[in-house]
């Protein structure tokens, strides 16, 4: 569970810094698909600026689900297990629980191609010694969907998050939105796990 919930840390937390450019943000409405490091799978969905996040892995009897706003980067991640009434948190710009989308600024340094779609490798500006060490490698497509992100956990390079599959389309923006009646709450410093 600890490296699980390490990539998912790494994945929400990329963001750059003071650099030559800024990444690209979503600018398409789009579906995806992917892996994370550990074994989880995830989902996302973005219109307008909204993002839906769900997270599955066996580790998790239910599938914690994500609502961000991508420009403010704040939202809510709802936690679900059996017995307990779902708890939501609150995230902030900054937070390690961000959405997982490039942000900030960085420096174009090559291409690639993931799941036959041909993106940009981005090296987001790192400010943190934590940051520097993890050395995040991004490819986003020139529609701002974030494709792969990998980094040095552990001492090693691998990928933390990929798509596998990917479909621009409408999005139904009642997806997007948290359900009524939530009352959010901010977890303290130094509850998220740290990163690698």
């Amino acid at each position: 569970m600890k490296r699980t919930m390490a990539a998912s840390v790494l994945l929400f937390g990329l963001a750059g810094h003071a650099g030559a450019e800024s990444l690209p943000s979503p600018a398409a409405d789009y579906r995806s698909k992917g892996r994370m490091a550990g074994g989880m799978t995830v989902e996302y969905r973005h219109a307008n600026g909204k993002m839906r996040m769900e997270m599955r892995s066996p580790e998790m009897p239910q599938p914690m689900v994500g609502y961000f706003d991508v420009k403010t980067q704040k939202g809510i991640m709802i936690l679900s297990m059996p017995g307990m009434a779902p708890m939501a948190i609150e995230t902030g710009a900054g937070d390690e629980g961000n959405v997982g989308v490039a942000a900030g600024s960085g420096q174009r340094v090559g291409s690639d191609k993931v799941a036959g779609e041909s993106c940009d490798l981005w090296k987001p500006d790192a400010k943190t010694a934590d940051e520097k060490k993890m050395d995040a490698l991004a490819c986003v497509t020139g529609d701002g969907i974030m494709l792969r992100m990998s980094g040095v956990v552990d001492g090693k390079r691998q990928t933390i998050f990929e798509v596998t599959e990917l479909e621009r389309a409408p999005q139904d923006m009642k997806q997007l939105t948290p359900p009524p009646g939530l009352k959010p709450v901010k977890v303290p410093a130094g509850m998220m796990p740290p990163r690698k």
